[in-house]
């Protein structure tokens, strides 16, 4: 955040916080105190109410700090480069250069144990990219995916379309642990493919994942990130910690 000096602000409002009465600078230490907290508790209400991936929420909420380095003296700042990514914003670059250099190995499946990213007959890198939707998150950010995959259906087991969101049971009744489902009935794009894996607890509890997947290869076009333009939520904070402290000097001087 800015630096907001009350000594250069007073005399910017041709006031001078010099020789104070013991009360009122007391009264402005107060003030500035209350300021320092009102920001900080707004930058919290402003993330916290944002649209913005869970994950980001987390880890931006994580990284904000609030010190008190002297009576009258206060820091509220981002520890971290991602975080203060996330509030500045950041360039476009290459999805796909970063997904092909990737050096995951892959943990279930067919291919558990093997190298995430692969190589094709001609050579070329290829790897099938997973993206998770959550059709029931109550988070504001998952759009009109969640509601579209709501109106999807996929074959069940005994022939017949169902939704995609109700459980997959066999024909005896009994849900369906694995992958149960794929359905393209959709005109969303990203959301073709659509493969819905069902587990089931030891309590009889089904729980439901909902994956897509795209190829990305070297002879891939797209998988450019077009980059971020940041929250700017600090901007906002400022704005309002400049327009209280104008008013505390003009109130208290």
């Amino acid at each position: 955040m800015s630096d907001f000096n009350l000594k250069l602000l007073a005399e910017e409002l041709g006031k001078s916080i010099e020789n104070l009465a013991p009360q009122i600078e007391q009264e402005l230490n107060d003030a500035v105190r209350d300021v320092a907290n009102a920001a900080h508790a707004m930058i919290i209400a402003r993330v916290q109410g944002m649209t913005m991936d869970p994950k980001n929420r987390q880890d931006y909420l994580k990284a904000l700090k609030f010190e008190q380095l002297s009576p009258n003296a206060y820091l509220i700042f981002l520890d971290g480069d991602w975080p203060n990514k996330l509030e500045e914003g950041y360039g476009g670059y290459s999805i796909k250069d970063q997904l092909l250099s990737s050096k995951k190995i892959v943990q279930v499946g067919s291919r558990a144990g093997e190298p995430w990213v692969r190589t094709g007959a001609q050579g070329q890198k290829y790897a099938a990219v997973p993206f998770e939707h959550k059709p029931h998150s109550k988070d504001k950010g998952s759009g009109n995916l969640a509601d579209d995959i709501k109106k999807m259906t996929a074959m069940n087991r005994a022939g017949r379309e169902q939704k995609i969101t109700k459980v997959f049971k066999d024909l005896d009744g009994n849900p369906i642990v694995g992958k149960v489902a794929t359905s393209s009935n959709t005109d969303n794009q990203f959301l073709k493919g659509l493969t819905k894996y069902q587990h089931v607890s030891e309590s009889g509890k089904v729980s439901s994942v909902y994956m897509t997947y795209r190829i990305v290869s070297e002879n891939s076009s797209g998988w450019n990130h077009p980059g971020f333009d940041g929250y700017g939520i600090f901007r906002e904070a400022e704005a309002f910690v400049e327009k209280e402290l104008d008013n505390i000097i003009k109130t208290l001087l």
